[in-house]
C-alpha cells in the first residue's frame, strides 16, 4: 500500500473541512432566510385579518344582506401573497369567499373552532404551501356604528359575531428561495475553490519546513554534519536600515547565538555559536527574531548540527588516537605471538627430546631386569627376585607417567578439526574397544538413545568417554557394575544446557576430593589399588572440555556411586538427527 505524505492528508482534510464549512454556512443562510421571509407572511396574514376584523362587522352583523364583504374580499384578495378569504358567521355559515362556490356552505371544523377561540388574529396551521390564520370578529363594548349599537341592542351579552380565516401563499416565498439558492450556489462553489486554494498552500507553507527538515536528519544520519536549515526570518544584517529599533542583535556581539553568530553587522562580527541549544532559548536576539515551533525546531537541528560537528571531531581524534595505540598493541601482539610459538616449538622440542631420552634408560632398566629375572632366577633369593620386579614394576609406571604426560601436553598444541558428530555412534565405538575389560568385569553399560549430534573434535571427546567409562569400571566393586550413560537439562551458569553424565555404582568420592581429583596425577588410593594408574586420566579430561568451552563436575556419594557432568556448547547447538 502506497503511503501518502503529510501534504497531501493536510490538503485533503483542509479540503473538506472547507468545503464543510462553505455547505454548513450556506445552509444556514438559506434556512435562516426562508425563516425570516416565513416570518414576514405570517406576520403581514396577521396584519391583513386583523384588519379584515374591524372591516367586516356590518357585513357579518346584516348577514352580507347587502354584498358589502366582497368589495373587502376583491380587494384583499389583489395581494398575491393571499391565496384566499372567507368570512364565517358565529353559526359557521359561510357569508362570503374568494371562492363563489364555498359560499353558504357551513364550517364546523377544528380550524373554524379554534379560529372561534383565539382572542386574537392567530397562526393556525400549514398545509399544502398555505398558511391559514383566523381572527375572531367581536362587537366592541360600545357600538361604533348605528347597525352595532341596535344590534347590541337586541344580543342580550356581547361575544363573537363570526370569524375571519385567510390562507398566506409560500409559492412566492419559494420562488425567492430559488432564486436565492441561484446566487448561494456559485458562492459556496467559490467558497470551496477559495478553501481549496487556502488549504493548498498553508499546507505547502507548513510542510516544507518539515519536509526540509525531515532532509536535513536524513544527510545528518549519512554523515554530512555540514547541513543548515534555511532561515524563515531575515537577520537584521539582511535588511538594509539596520537600527537599533527593529534590531534586537544591535551590537551584540558578546550573545552566543545562532542567529548572529560570525556574521557581519554594521562592519563588525557578531557574535559566537551556541554549543547548547539552551544557550539559543535564553538569548534575547533568539527571542526577538525566532518564529513558529518549526521554525525553533531548524534552529535547534542547526545547533544541534554543530554540536555534532564538533563532538565527532573529538571523536575522530579520540579514534585516531585510540587507532594508533591498537596498532601498536597489534604489533606487540604479534611479536608475543611469534615468541610463544618460537616457546612451544622449542618446549615440544624439549618434550619430544626428554621423553625420548627419559624412555631409553628406562627400557634399558627394564629390559635388563626381565634378562636378571630370566637368565639367574635360581642363583637369586626370594628377596633379589622382588626387588627385580618392583625394579620393572617402576620403569613401567615411570614410562606410564611420561606417556601422560606427553598427552596432556599434546591436547591444547593439537588441534584436530571440529565436525558435526554423533555422540550414541561415538559412544558405541568407545565400548567396543574396551569391550574385553567390560566383559572381564562383567559391567552392564546403558546408553540413551537421545544422545544428540555434537560439534566437538571427536578425538578428544573420544578420549573423555573412553576415560570416564574405565574409571566407573575400575573404581567399582560390585560383582556387576551399572553404568548409565545420557543427556539432561541443567542449569550452567545460570542458562539451561544439555549436559552429558556418566553415572555408575562404584565407590564414590568424598566431598572434600571434588576438586582434588582432578589435578595431574591426583590418586585417592595406593599404586596398585584398583588396577593402579597414574591419576592423569581425569585431568586429561577436564583440559579437553575447558578447550570445547565446556565445565566438568562430579556429584557423588562415599560408597554409593559417582555421576561425572560435563557440557560441550562450543558456541554451537546441539543438533538432534535420526539414527
Amino acid at each position: 500500500m502506497k503511503r501518502i505524505n503529510i501534504k497531501t492528508k493536510l490538503i485533503f482534510f483542509s479540503s473538506i473541512l472547507m468545503a464543510v464549512v462553505a455547505v454548513v454556512l450556506s445552509w444556514y443562510f438559506l434556512t435562516s432566510a426562508s425563516n425570516l421571509l416565513h416570518n414576514e407572511l405570517e406576520k403581514k396574514g396577521i396584519e391583513v385579518v386583523h384588519n379584515l376584523s374591524y372591516t367586516t362587522r356590518e357585513g357579518i352583523l346584516t348577514k352580507n344582506l347587502f354584498k358589502e364583504l366582497n368589495p373587502l374580499i376583491e380587494a384583499t384578495m389583489c395581494d398575491k401573497d393571499i391565496a384566499y378569504v372567507a368570512v364565517v358567521d358565529k353559526d359557521g355559515s359561510v357569508l362570503a369567499h374568494s371562492k363563489p362556490e364555498e359560499t353558504g356552505k357551513v364550517y364546523k371544523d377544528d380550524l373554524t373552532k379554534r379560529a372561534f377561540l383565539s382572542k386574537k388574529p392567530a397562526y393556525l396551521k400549514e398545509t399544502q404551501g398555505i398558511i391559514t390564520i383566523g381572527a375572531v370578529v367581536e362587537i366592541g363594548e360600545k357600538g361604533t356604528t348605528p347597525l352595532e349599537m341596535t344590534q347590541e341592542m337586541e344580543q342580550e351579552e356581547k361575544g363573537p359575531i363570526g370569524v375571519i380565516l385567510i390562507g398566506v401563499s409560500l409559492k412566492n416565498l419559494h420562488l425567492k428561495m430559488n432564486n436565492i439558492l441561484k446566487v448561494s450556489l456559485p458562492i459556496t462553489a467559490w467558497l470551496i475553490i477559495i478553501g481549496l486554494v487556502f488549504a493548498f498552500v498553508f499546507s505547502t507553507r507548513l510542510t516544507n519546513p518539515i519536509k526540509s527538515l525531515m532532509n536535513i536528519s536524513h544527510l545528518i544520519t549519512s554523515g554530512n554534519l555540514d547541513t543548515r536549515f534555511k532561515m524563515v526570518i531575515p537577520r537584521c544584517w539582511k535588511i538594509e536600515k539596520c537600527e537599533k529599533k527593529n534590531c534586537p542583535a544591535y551590537e551584540k556581539s558578546d550573545i552566543p547565538c545562532w542567529y548572529i553568530a560570525e556574521t557581519m553587522c554594521r562592519g563588525e562580527v557578531q557574535g559566537t555559536y551556541a554549543k547548547k541549544i539552551g544557550d539559543c532559548q535564553k538569548c534575547e536576539v533568539y527571542k526577538g527574531y525566532v518564529g513558529d515551533e518549526l521554525q525553533q525546531l531548524g534552529e535547534s537541528f542547526n545547533v544541534m548540527t554543530i554540536a555534532l560537528k564538533e563532538a565527532r571531531s573529538g571523536l575522530e581524534e579520540k579514534i585516531s588516537i585510540a587507532t594508533e595505540d591498537l596498532k601498536k598493541t597489534n604489533i606487540e601482539l604479534k611479536e608475543k605471538n611469534y615468541e610463544i610459538e618460537a616457546v612451544n616449538k622449542e618446549l615440544e622440542a624439549f618434550t619430544y627430546s626428554a621423553s625420548h631420552d627419559l624412555k631409553e634408560p628406562l627400557r634399558g632398566i627394564q629390559s635388563f631386569s626381565q634378562f636378571i629375572l630370566e637368565d639367574y632366577a635360581d642363583k637369586l633369593d626370594d628377596t633379589g627376585r622382588d626387588y627385580l620386579k618392583r625394579l620393572s614394576a617402576s620403569a613401567n609406571r615411570m614410562k606410564s607417567l611420561i606417556d601422560d604426560l606427553l598427552a596432556l601436553s599434546r591436547i591444547s598444541r593439537v588441534k584436530n578439526p571440529v565436525t558435526c558428530v554423533d555422540s550414541k555412534k561415538l559412544v558405541k565405538e568407545v565400548l567396543k574397544q574396551i569391550k574385553p575389560i567390560i566383559e572381564e568385569k562383567n559391567a552392564k553399560v546403558e546408553i540413551d538413545d537421545e544422545l544428540p549430534f555434537i560439534y566437538c573434535d571427536e578425538v578428544k571427546i573420544k578420549q573423555v568417554f573412553h576415560n570416564l567409562i574405565l574409571n566407573a569400571i575400575k573404581y567399582n566393586v560390585q560383582k556387576s557394575p551399572n553404568i548409565e550413560i545420557g543427556i539432561e537439562e541443567r542449569l550452567v551458569d545460570g542458562i539451561s544446557q544439555s549436559v552429558f553424565f556418566v553415572k555408575d555404582n562404584g565407590i564414590g568420592i568424598e566431598e572434600k576430593y571434588f576438586e582434588e581429583i582432578f589435578g595431574i596425577f591426583k590418586r585417592l588410593h595406593q599404586g596398585n589399588e584398583y588396577g593402579g594408574g597414574t591419576g592423569a586420566g581425569l585431568a586429561i579430561v577436564k583440559r579437553v572440555i575447558i578447550d570445547h568451552g565446556g565445565q566438568i563436575w562430579v556429584q557423588s556419594t562415599h560408597g554409593q556411586g559417582s555421576t561425572f557432568y560435563f557440557s560441550l556448547p562450543g558456541g554451537k547447538e546441539e543438533v538432534r538427527g535420526e539414527r
